[in-house]
C-alpha cells in the first residue's frame, strides 16, 4: 500500500512538473492589450486561452512600452506587440492579427503639412515620411489626438482599431470627424514575440489557436473585444489565420 502511494505521489509530482510556466509582456496599445487588471484585450484572451488548453501557466506583466520591451530583450520573458517595434529578423514571432494602418485627419483641415506617429514605430515613421510630410514623433496615440486637436499637426498615423478604441472611450466628440486620408495604407501584424528558446511554447501555443479557430472559440473572442470599435469588419480581414511562426 506504502509502495502504491509512493508511486503515486512520484507519479503526480512528475505531471506537475511538465507544467511549463511562461510570462508574458504587454503594454497598453488597445484593444490588442489594455492595460486593465490580469490583462485584458484580443491578444492576451488568445494567449491565454491557448495555454490553459496547452497546459501552459501564464503571467501577464503589463508594463509602459519602454520598459516592456527591455525586459523582452533581455530574455525575461515573451511580449504580446505588434511587429513593427520590433526588427523583423531578431525574434521568433507567432503572428495572431494584421492590421490597417494610415493617416487620419480631422475635416477641419485641407492642408496637410506635419503628421504624428508613435515613438518605435518605425514603418509609421515612414509612412509619414514618403507623404512628404515633417514627422512629429509622440508618446502615444492620445498625445498625437491632443496634437491633432490643438493644430500642432494636421494628421496621425494609427491603426483603425486603435484609434477607434480611443474615439470611442476617451474622445467621443471627434467621433465620425476622423478620416482616413488617401489610398496609402500599411498592414501590420502582430502576435506573441518569443526568443529561441521559446520555440517549443510558441509551436505549442500555435497548434492550440489552431483547433481554437476550428471550434469557433476564436471568432467568439473576436466579437468580444473587437466588434464595439472595428463595427463589421470580417474575421479574416483583422485575424493571421495561418498562425505562422518566423524569425
Amino acid at each position: 500500500m506504502k509502495i502504491s502511494l509512493i508511486v503515486f505521489a512520484l507519479f503526480i509530482q512528475l505531471g506537475l512538473a511538465k507544467t511549463e510556466k511562461i510570462k508574458v509582456f504587454a503594454f497598453h496599445f488597445p484593444p490588442f492589450t489594455i492595460d486593465e487588471a490580469e490583462g485584458k484585450g484580443l491578444g492576451p484572451d488568445l494567449v491565454r486561452e491557448a495555454c490553459r488548453r496547452a497546459d501552459i501557466e501564464v503571467n501577464f506583466v503589463f508594463k509602459p512600452a519602454k520598459r516592456a520591451m527591455g525586459a523582452f530583450r533581455k530574455g525575461e520573458g515573451l511580449i504580446i506587440s505588434t511587429f513593427n517595434f520590433f526588427p523583423e529578423e531578431e525574434f521568433k514571432k507567432l503572428e495572431m492579427t494584421k492590421v490597417r494602418t494610415g493617416l487620419y485627419v480631422l475635416d477641419s483641415h485641407s492642408e496637410i503639412k506635419s503628421a504624428a506617429y508613435v515613438r518605435g514605430l518605425r514603418r509609421a515613421q515612414l509612412l509619414v515620411e514618403s507623404l512628404n510630410l515633417h514627422p512629429f514623433e509622440v508618446a502615444d496615440y492620445n498625445a498625437g489626438i491632443k496634437a491633432l486637436i490643438a493644430g500642432r499637426v494636421q494628421g496621425l498615423v494609427a491603426m483603425n482599431a486603435a484609434l477607434n478604441f480611443l474615439l470611442e472611450r476617451d474622445h467621443p466628440e471627434l467621433k465620425g470627424k476622423l478620416h482616413l486620408r488617401g489610398n496609402k495604407v500599411e498592414l501590420i501584424s502582430g502576435g506573441l514575440l518569443g526568443q529561441g528558446k521559446h520555440a517549443d511554447v510558441l509551436e505549442r501555443i500555435r497548434n492550440e489557436l489552431f483547433k481554437m479557430k476550428a471550434d469557433g472559440t476564436i471568432k467568439r473572442l473576436f466579437h468580444h473585444n473587437l466588434h464595439p470599435y472595428l463595427g463589421k469588419v470580417k474575421l479574416d480581414a483583422y485575424l493571421d489565420s495561418n498562425f505562422r511562426i518566423s524569425m
